[in-house]
């Protein structure tokens, strides 16, 4: 079970409880240019806190960055929050080991 699921299932709406969701948050708050990532929830729509298309662009490429997962900015627009990042990356991490599994 994903971080995500295991911190939804807790009931846990606030901080990020895994490596994946920890990695996006710093990510996230560095391109927000945001001095702390005091009171930011993984579940904050990243357009809400002040995001726009040219950070989302930002955050697509740091993403792929640190995680080497392609991810468009326009992706953004639906994978708005941090946890929403974290799942999609989690997904695509599964998929990729999936299929080196069978290799």
């Amino acid at each position: 079970m994903s971080d995500v699921h295991q911190r939804r299932e807790r009931g846990l709406a606030a901080g990020a409880v895994g490596e994946v969701e920890g990695e996006v948050l710093r990510v996230w708050v560095e391109t927000l240019g945001l001095e702390s990532d005091d009171g930011v929830s993984v579940d904050d729509d990243f357009f809400l806190c002040g995001g726009s298309s040219i950070l989302a662009g930002n955050l697509a490429g740091a993403v792929k960055k640190v995680f080497g997962m392609p991810l468009s900015g326009t992706a953004l627009f639906k994978l708005r929050t941090i946890a929403a990042i974290a799942e999609a990356i989690e997904l695509h991490r599964n998929k990729a080991n999936a299929a080196a599994a069978l290799v």
